[in-house]
């Protein structure tokens, strides 16, 4: 005998996917103040399939004035210290750690101006020092610099950049600041000499364009002119360049002689 077999048509349906768990990425961030990372989001399926979800998912921090978040995912540090970001996407969570620190900032180049520095005996010339940091920025650290002269009988250099020659000579003067330094070559010239007493003129008469023998060239001059038979003082940086000067001294006679001088070089005091 035959037994009847009967043959059903089973419908068991789709088999549904469900959502296991989430990763973001990178999960841990070790930044620096003012900089930003953005997070991915993915998650991962139970059918074995990943889908990016970032823009989808929440995103918090334990403390917003270290690392904030935006809703998109972007991280941004705002200062010094840890926190952490809390993402979450449907029921599931993940955390990534922050690490933020200050950056830090080095001197790349000092520069000293001026550079060279050419003075005469007794004049004073003011250094300007700016140092550029390796962030881009620039600042004038003239009175935290450092200053040394390598000959101050020649050239000296105060605590706050102000060089004086002292002597006629060519030295160098180092400054220093932040672990870099800068060289600076100075040279001096020699101070004024004395006036050379002559005769007054006589009444109706000149003075002499030259005297015998000439003062060394390159001397600085400070004197007077006579202007209408006044004398009248012309400061130094006014002398023509290569006009003779005439320069008030007592005379043994008791009287005011007059020197007759040409200035060796132009603006010299």
């Amino acid at each position: 005998s035959s037994i009847p077999i009967q043959v059903q048509n089973l419908n068991l349906g789709a088999l549904s996917v469900t959502l296991e768990s989430i990763t973001v990425s990178p999960n841990f961030l070790n930044l620096l103040v003012g900089q930003t990372q953005q997070l991915t989001v993915t998650a991962q399926m139970s059918d074995g399939s990943s889908q990016d979800v970032t823009t989808q998912a929440s995103y918090t921090s334990s403390n917003s004035s270290i690392a904030s978040v935006s809703q998109s995912g972007q991280v941004t540090a705002n200062s010094a210290g840890a926190a952490t970001i809390s993402v979450s996407y449907q029921g599931k969570t993940a955390s990534v750690s922050v690490l933020v620190s200050v950056p830090v900032v080095i001197v790349e180049d000092l520069t000293v101006q001026p550079n060279p520095v050419s003075l005469s005996v007794g004049e004073t010339q003011q250094l300007t020092v700016v140092a550029r940091y390796s962030d881009g920025t620039a600042k004038d650290v003239t009175g935290s610099a450092l200053y040394t002269s390598n000959n101050p009988s020649v050239a000296a250099v105060s605590a706050g950049g102000l060089v004086t020659g002292v002597a006629p000579g060519s030295t160098a003067l180092a400054v220093a600041y932040g672990g870099r330094s800068a060289v600076v070559a100075v040279s001096v010239g020699a101070g004024g000499e004395a006036p050379v007493v002559v005769p007054p003129p006589p009444r109706g008469g000149s003075l002499p364009s030259v005297i015998s023998p000439p003062p060394r060239p390159g001397l600085p001059v400070r004197g007077e002119r006579p202007s209408g038979g006044v004398p009248a003082v012309l400061p130094a940086e006014r002398l023509p360049a290569g006009s003779p000067q005439v320069v008030p001294a007592p005379s043994r006679a008791g009287g005011v002689g007059y020197g007759v001088v040409r200035p060796g070089r132009p603006g010299a005091s």
